[in-house]
């Protein structure tokens, strides 16, 4: 069970959080997308040295296999990361924002799987279902508005602050400015 202490959510000054919108999301997708390029590149060189070059030429069963690799795969990825402590895969967590739900607080593994899927639904429309985070109110896709979630902007933690230092002395250290006869 979580509370919303787990999430810090980044309010202005008028109390609401701080929606990310559509080109923040974007990003943070595109980042997560470059992450499977390099790991379908690194799993595609180590298949390649495996197996001879006319299986995987040859053989539609091996493009059915890479295709589904390719659709199953983030969707651990993304329900298991946006429903951690960090709330964010990692393209989220390098732009600073999280999936909450629409209390402020983390999401259940659940939610996080029925928001995967509501992707499919965002795109098989067009992506018109992506697009409405430039649009509605709370800047929520499609998939956010199903799953009851909220993508917002993470509040810095007060313990990753650093303290303020001490204002400088005016006066200048004895030990090194003193005459000495």
């Amino acid at each position: 069970m979580t509370t919303s202490s787990d999430t810090r959510l980044a309010p202005p000054s008028g109390g609401a959080p701080d929606y990310a919108g559509f080109w923040v999301r974007f990003f943070a997708y595109f980042i997560d997308g470059a992450i499977f390029v390099v790991l379908a590149l690194i799993a595609g060189f180590i298949l390649g040295l495996f197996l001879p070059a006319r299986v995987i030429e040859d053989s539609p069963e091996f493009n059915v296999l890479y295709a589904l690799i390719a659709i199953i795969i983030p969707w651990p990825y993304m329900c298991l990361m946006e429903s951690s402590s960090k709330q964010a895969t990692l393209g989220k967590m390098a732009l600073g924002i999280i999936v909450t739900d629409l209390g402020g607080n983390r999401i259940s593994l659940a939610r996080a799987t029925g928001r995967s899927f509501g992707k499919v639904v965002s795109a098989l429309i067009l992506n018109i279902g992506f697009l409405m985070a430039g649009f509605t109110r709370r800047k929520q896709a499609l998939h956010d508005i199903m799953a009851g979630c909220l993508v917002v902007y993470k509040a810095p933690d007060p313990k990753d602050e650093e303290p303020d230092s001490p204002p400088a002395s005016p006066e200048a250290p004895s030990a090194f400015f003193s005459k000495k006869d």
